[in-house]
């Protein structure tokens, strides 16, 4: 099984209010291809408006595929899903049932909608599958809302972040195992979250920080960390990692108040060949782009997109040449396929309710197919294909 997540989700102890809801998460997002041993108690948290985070891409030229009409596809009734999560002493770990989702082969989008659990009145984001063509979507788990997050590669580690109740809400990082459900609260990282995986999986990139927020460096092995900005004094925070999709960048936001009154705001790039020294990279920063808003990667990994309402303004990295691409509505959630031939996006306001709901189109295409309908907001959260 292949996973591409997306972007677009909200961090819990994010500073930037003007922030859209998406992913970390979560993320996508966000792009990323991982084979997936088994579909198993597939569990991916992610919410809305992190401390910075949106992942996606840029147009590819001439797809060699293009989205399928759904056949009289009528809203279903979700179920209910399983409890979230709780966990509030740190490094301890615990385990959460996640329900086994069969599959058929074919090729997915995964998206996240918060609704009211049945019989306890809690609220969650509940995850699920629906075919990219269209038809009826399947539950695979849900979480905490408001929780960003990322998937590693071969989709064994999600990292996400969970607002501790006993410390006013304050977010910490978690890791839960697929297949298994164990839940692991990662020593000292109070007040981290945004969290993103690097498209090998061996570095989890981080916000932390509580008045000013800076990126750090995790391995996923020894939760060892290391600050990659420290720049309290000239940059206020630094958000959204987001890694390209060839490894070869990690990309953040610096925003300062997201006015653009600062020349310093805006998107900076780090060479990941200083990632093995972090005292190296600020030499290797460039920027910054012009963008205070969350922000997608391109799928050949040559331009990142700042999301603006309805439109993604693509920034060329080397050239800083500019392209857009265009939508009926607000896009809420962003997510490109694996093979970059066709995107998944959330719309706001696209159904007679008023809800944001998922669409799929051919990168170089721009007639829309809605795949979700029925009450509550939708957002993209990554591809799943199943062989």
């Amino acid at each position: 099984m292949q996973i591409a997540r997306a972007k677009g989700e909200p961090e819990s102890g994010g500073s930037a209010g003007r922030m859209s809801r998406f992913r970390s998460v979560r993320c996508v997002g966000i792009w990323l291809a991982i084979m997936l041993p088994a579909l198993a108690g597939c569990g991916i948290p992610t919410d809305g408006q992190r401390n910075g985070e949106a992942q996606g891409t840029a147009p590819a030229a001439s797809p060699s595929a293009t989205p399928t009409a759904p056949s009289s596809l009528t809203p279903t009734k979700t179920p209910r899903p399983a409890p979230i999560p709780t966990l509030e002493s740190q490094g301890q770990t615990t385990s959460t049932a996640l329900p086994a989702a069969e599959l058929d082969a074919g090729t997915y989008v995964v998206y996240s909608v918060t609704q009211r659990e049945s019989p306890s009145g809690a609220i969650v984001d509940g995850y699920y599958a629906i075919p990219a063509e269209g038809g009826v979507p399947q539950y695979l788990f849900s979480l905490q809302p408001g929780s960003s997050s990322s998937l590693s590669l071969g989709g064994r580690l999600v990292a996400y972040t969970m607002s501790k109740v006993s410390l006013g809400g304050r977010p910490v990082l978690m890791l839960l195992e697929i297949g298994t459900g164990d839940i692991t609260e990662v020593p000292d990282s109070l007040d981290c979250g945004a969290p993103s995986w690097s498209p090998d999986g061996d570095q989890l990139a981080l916000v932390c920080g509580r008045s000013t927020k800076n990126i750090h460096l995790m391995s996923p092995v020894d939760h060892s960390r290391v600050p990659l900005t420290t720049w309290q004094e000239d940059y206020e925070n630094q958000l959204s990692p987001e890694w390209s999709p060839d490894g070869e960048w990690l990309a953040f936001l610096n925003y300062i108040g997201g006015q653009r009154r600062d020349p310093r705001e805006g998107i900076y790039l780090i060479e990941s060949g200083c990632l093995a020294e972090p005292g190296s990279c600020r030499q290797a920063t460039h920027g910054p782009l012009d963008c205070v808003e969350w922000f997608v990667w391109s799928s050949d990994s040559k331009a990142v997109g700042c999301v603006e309402g309805p439109n993604i303004r693509f920034i060329d990295i080397t050239t800083r040449q500019t392209w857009a691409m265009n939508f009926p509505r607000s896009v809420a959630g962003f997510a490109w396929s694996p093979s970059g031939e066709q995107l998944a996006v959330s719309l706001a306001g696209s159904s007679s309710g008023g809800y944001t709901d998922v669409f799929v189109r051919g990168a170089g295409d721009e007639a829309l197919t809605q795949i979700t309908h029925g009450e509550g907001d939708k957002y993209v959260r990554f591809w799943l294909v199943v062989p």
